[in-house]
C-alpha cells in the first residue's frame, strides 16, 4: 500500500457533532488508514476559519457551497472536488404553529442565527424574495453554542426571535426539545445544490490527486455505512468525540437525538435522485445555477467558467468500491 500523507478535514463547528459524523467516520472506521491515509478531522470553530484554514493549506475546507463562488470572485483560487449535501441544506424555519408561512411574512421580524459568516447567503435569499435584510428585518445571535438545543429554543418561546437561518441538523435539535419546525419555502436557494462539499486549493489538489481521491472514497464509504447503521455511527461518534459523549443517565435521550439529526442529514447525502447519482459528483448545470443565482443577486460581481468552481476528475476514483460489501460491514458491526 503506499503512503499518501496526512490530511486534515477542518469541521466548521466548535466540536465534531453528529451532523458531520459521516465524514468523521473515514477516520473512525479506518477507511482513510486503509488507503493509506493519515486522515484528520478536527474542529476549526466556524465556517470562515474552515475556509481560511483551507486557503492557508493547513487542510481540506468544509462548508456550505456558498463560499466556493464567494471565495472564487474574490480571486482565490480554490474549489470543490467532493459533493457532501447534495439537497440544500441552509433554510430559514419557524415554529410549526407560526403564522409565517413565506420569507415576505419575515419583515419585521427578528431571526435568529448562528454563525454570522453565512448572512451574505440569508441576505441573498432573501433578495430573491423581494425582502431587504437590512432594512426590513433584524438577524440577532441566537443565545449559546450552535450545538445548545436548550438555550436555542428557549429564545424562540420567549418571542426573542420569530424565525431562524438555520442549518438542516437544526430541525432535529429543536425537535428534541418539543419545538419542532417548519422550513419556509425559499424557492431560489431550495433548487441549489450540492449545499456542503469539501474544498481546498488548486494546486493542492493537482499536486495530490491520489491523496484526494481516497479522501472522497473513504468519505463515501463513511457515508454509506451511516445510512445503514445509524446508531453505530452515534457511539462511534461518542467513543472519539468526548464533548459529544452524554452522561449515563441520559443516553437514552442523547441517541434519539442524535439519531434524528444524523439520519436528516443523511436524506440530503443521498444520491439516488441526484443530477449525477455518484458519490462526490457535481455538475455544470448546478454550479450554472449557483453562479446565475449568486449574481442575480449581486453575492458576487463576475461571471466564470463554471469548471473554475469545481472538479470531477476524480470522481470515477470516489466510487471505486462496493457498496454492497460496506452495507454487510455496518450491519455487523458492533463496538468493542
Amino acid at each position: 500500500m503506499k503512503a499518501l500523507g496526512s490530511l486534515k478535514v477542518l469541521v466548521p463547528t466548535p466540536h465534531v457533532p453528529i451532523g458531520y459524523a459521516p465524514v468523521l467516520m473515514a477516520q473512525s472506521l479506518g477507511y482513510a488508514a486503509a488507503e493509506g491515509l493519515d486522515l484528520q478531522v478536527v474542529a476549526a470553530g466556524r465556517p470562515q476559519l474552515s475556509i481560511q484554514g483551507a486557503l492557508a493549506g493547513d487542510g481540506v475546507g468544509f462548508v456550505n457551497s456558498v463560499f466556493n463562488y464567494l471565495i472564487r470572485d474574490q480571486g482565490h483560487p480554490f474549489r470543490s472536488f467532493f459533493s457532501i449535501a447534495r439537497k440544500q441544506n441552509r433554510s430559514f424555519a419557524v415554529p410549526a404553529d407560526s403564522p409565517i408561512r413565506s420569507l415576505p411574512d419575515l419583515k419585521g421580524k427578528v431571526i435568529g442565527l448562528h454563525y454570522p459568516d453565512l448572512l451574505d447567503f440569508a441576505y441573498a435569499a432573501l433578495a430573491a424574495e423581494g425582502v431587504n435584510a437590512k432594512e426590513d428585518v433584524t438577524f440577532v445571535p441566537l443565545p449559546g453554542s450552535p450545538l445548545d438545543e436548550k438555550r436555542m429554543v428557549e429564545s424562540v418561546r420567549a418571542a426573542e426571535v420569530q424565525a431562524i437561518w438555520q442549518i438542516d441538523h437544526n430541525y432535529g435539535l429543536f425537535a428534541s426539545e418539543g419545538l419542532p419546525l417548519r422550513q419556509l419555502p425559499a424557492p431560489a436557494i431550495d433548487r441549489l445544490t450540492p449545499a456542503a462539499c469539501l474544498y481546498a486549493r488548486d494546486d493542492l489538489i493537482a499536486s495530490r490527486p491520489e491523496a484526494y481521491a481516497a479522501l472522497g472514497r473513504s468519505v463515501a464509504k463513511a457515508t454509506v455505512f451511516s445510512m445503514e447503521n445509524p446508531e453505530g455511527v452515534v457511539q462511534l461518534l461518542w467513543r472519539d468525540v468526548p464533548e459529544t459523549r452524554p452522561s449515563a443517565d441520559n443516553e437514552k435521550r442523547a441517541m434519539q437525538r442524535d439519531l434524528a439529526i444524523l439520519e436528516h442529514r443523511l436524506r440530503l447525502s443521498r444520491i439516488e435522485d441526484a443530477e449525477d447519482p455518484r458519490w462526490g459528483a457535481i455538475t455544470l448545470s448546478e454550479v450554472d445555477r449557483w453562479q446565475q443565482f449568486m449574481l442575480s443577486t449581486r453575492a458576487i460581481k463576475n461571471r466564470r467558467d463554471p469548471n473554475e468552481y469545481f472538479t470531477d476528475e476524480l470522481v470515477e476514483e470516489y466510487n471505486k468500491f462496493d457498496p454492497a460489501t460496506v452495507r454487510e460491514e455496518a450491519r455487523h458491526f458492533k463496538l468493542n
